[in-house]
């Protein structure tokens, strides 16, 4: 497994991808909560990542879902648990964030460790999505 070392505010972040099982909960986790908002409104554009104002509510919607899901936050912890943090490499945990001084960093913590184990599961997919997208005529949306 790669391991990765970011830098969140100039302090280092030390990731070690999950096991197989615990970022395919998280994976899951994740697929479920976007299932939840409603990504049939963004329509064709979405493949291509140029949102209307119409797509941006869902868009946002789609984020608070994922931020919200109690099934994402346990699976990201549980995919933290190889996770360290700063120069004394302080493991990340829940009690890490009981110090209301860390609380400012859960959310970039929480993204670095989401990406370090969901972009591997779908790094092949961006191709396979161009191509799809590649055969719908120009003007046409993809079919419901």
């Amino acid at each position: 497994m790669e391991n990765y070392k970011v830098s969140i505010n100039g302090i280092p972040l030390y990731i070690t991808p999950a096991s197989f099982q615990d970022a395919s909960e998280l994976r899951n986790a994740f697929l479920e909560a976007i299932q939840k908002t409603n990504v049939d409104n963004l329509g064709s554009n979405f493949f291509n990542l140029e949102f209307s104002q119409e797509a941006i509510l869902p868009f946002i919607k789609g984020i608070i879902s994922i931020a919200t899901s109690e099934r994402m936050e346990n699976a990201l912890f549980k995919c933290c648990e190889k996770v360290l943090f700063g120069d004394q490499k302080v493991k990340i945990n829940r009690d890490f964030f009981e110090d209301v001084d860390n609380r400012e960093y859960y959310y970039k913590i929480m993204l670095e460790v989401a990406k370090a184990n969901l972009i591997p599961f779908f790094k092949g997919i961006g191709g396979a999505l161009k191509k799809f997208t590649d055969i719908i005529p120009t003007g046409s949306s993809i079919p419901e």
